[in-house]
């Protein structure tokens, strides 16, 4: 829980750090507040937060001055307010985690998912229930998430002959994919604490789209369908599916391309999405462009910056775009 706690604490101290930007998944660039960084030349950013391997904690370098520090000190140093709320978040966090309370009676929907709980049935002080609650997943979505305290048994009660993931006996969330007849065909384990397989997806159907959300999705062409990345993120928006990760076949999956719109994540710097944006908007779909305003690199991380649902489907909106304009406005994006 460390990592999740580090990385929320780096976007709060951001404010005060001149020139910061996310240059990658666990890497930050900013000026350093430690030497000023560079006195003559302003755009000089050499102070970077970043994870080091499969590190539970982040770290601080300056390569001007070469500073270097666990980040949990950085903020010790930079923002005293800041680090006694780190210190009693992290010790929070990772004593639930080490103290798991007893799970209440399951709840569960179908045979797939016997060997989960809902997280409905979860004590309000359970780790599980903290990490949602963090994450600001709304409520009356809480009955789609599932909870395992160790995957690699729940894996084993699912689909046996599946081997790989002996070793992964943490604590995860279970997000199950549904088609529209509402069987179950895919289920993701998302890990609560650092793992180097932080998801991991089991296929139960074949011939089936890897779609989060499909249960839900109304279909017709005259309601707007958003499409995003990730199960967490679709949570947040209204009539959303969630792609997980996979390359599906876009024209046939949705008939209409006039009102769907895909909503990548804010990583300019990710060279697959920006090809997965070029490809949908090549085949007509309109696509949401960020803009330079939006720090954030996913849905998630602006409902925990600040953003409402409603001001998020406003902003999507208000980004979107189609054929020549999403072509022209992805190419100044990824150059920005």
């Amino acid at each position: 829980m460390s990592l999740y706690v580090d990385v929320k604490f780096t976007q709060l101290l951001s404010a005060r750090l001149d020139r910061f930007s996310q240059k990658g998944d666990y890497l930050w660039n900013f000026r350093c507040p430690i030497c000023g960084d560079s006195k003559k030349i302003k755009y000089k950013a050499r102070g970077y937060i970043y994870r080091h391997g499969d590190d539970d904690n982040l770290l601080f370098k300056c390569h001007n001055c070469n500073a270097g520090m666990l980040f949990v000190n950085f903020l010790r140093v930079l923002d005293g307010s800041l680090y006694q709320q780190y210190t009693l978040e992290n010790y929070t966090a990772t004593k639930e985690l080490n103290a798991l309370p007893k799970l209440k009676k399951k709840i569960y929907e179908s045979p797939e998912l016997k060997s989960a709980i809902s997280v409905l049935s979860l004590d309000s002080n359970h780790a599980a229930i903290q990490y949602i609650k963090a994450r600001k997943i709304p409520k009356d979505k809480w009955n789609l998430i599932y909870y395992t305290d160790n995957f690699s048994k729940f894996i084993e009660a699912v689909q046996p002959e599946e081997t790989r993931y002996k070793a992964l006996t943490d604590p995860r969330l279970i997000f199950p994919f549904y088609n529209k007849a509402k069987q179950i065909t895919y289920l993701q384990g998302r890990a609560l604490l650092p793992s180097k397989f932080r998801y991991v997806t089991l296929k139960l159907k074949d011939d089936e789209p890897k779609l989060y959300g499909l249960e839900r999705w109304n279909s017709d062409p005259d309601v707007k369908t958003y499409v995003v990345e990730g199960p967490i993120d679709s949570l947040f928006l209204p009539n959303c599916l969630a792609l997980a990760g996979s390359t599906i076949d876009y024209k046939n999956t949705f008939d209409d391309t006039h009102n769907t719109v895909f909503v990548f994540d804010n990583e300019k710097s990710n060279k697959d999405i920006v090809h997965e944006m070029q490809k949908v908007a090549e085949i007509g779909f309109s696509i949401c462009v960020w803009p330079e305003s939006v720090k954030e690199k996913d849905i998630n991380e602006m409902i925990c910056g600040g953003y409402t649902s409603e001001e998020l489907v406003e902003l999507i909106d208000k980004n979107t775009c189609a054929r020549l304009e999403a072509v022209f406005r992805l190419n100044n994006w990824k150059r920005g």
